[in-house]
């Protein structure tokens, strides 16, 4: 009995502190439309939908996937951020951007469909 009432007591406080407190519509809608001239080197990214995936070794982007197996991948290879502008809309698309370089700069993708993939590889 005695080990049955430690256990209760050492476990409802856990129980309690387990659970964060959730982020409110009105949070989400300021850090969504927060001046991006404040976050220097920050990325940003916000997923609508099943199974998105996302891998990312770089700074400076802003990627929105909406829709079911989104699969992005990105990885800069310079210390000079790119500042790229993503959009990724509908079923089972795919995008993958290797490097950096000038061209890539400030560069905004938008893909909408299903079924679709872009492969961008810099090399300096």
């Amino acid at each position: 009995m005695k080990k049955l009432i430690l256990f209760l007591v050492l476990t409802i406080p856990v129980l309690g502190f387990a659970q964060s407190p959730a982020i409110s519509e009105a949070e989400l809608i300021s850090f969504m439309t927060m001046n991006t001239s404040e976050m220097v080197s920050a990325n940003r990214i916000l997923q609508l939908g099943s199974y998105n995936h996302t891998e990312i070794y770089g700074t400076n982007l802003n990627l929105n996937q909406t829709g079911e197996n989104q699969h992005f991948y990105y990885r800069e290879s310079t210390l000079t951020p790119s500042n790229i502008q993503v959009e990724m809309e509908g079923k089972d698309n795919y995008i993958e951007i290797l490097g950096n370089n000038s061209i890539l700069e400030n560069m905004s993708i938008k893909l909408n469909g299903d079924y679709r993939s872009v492969i961008i590889r810099n090399y300096q």
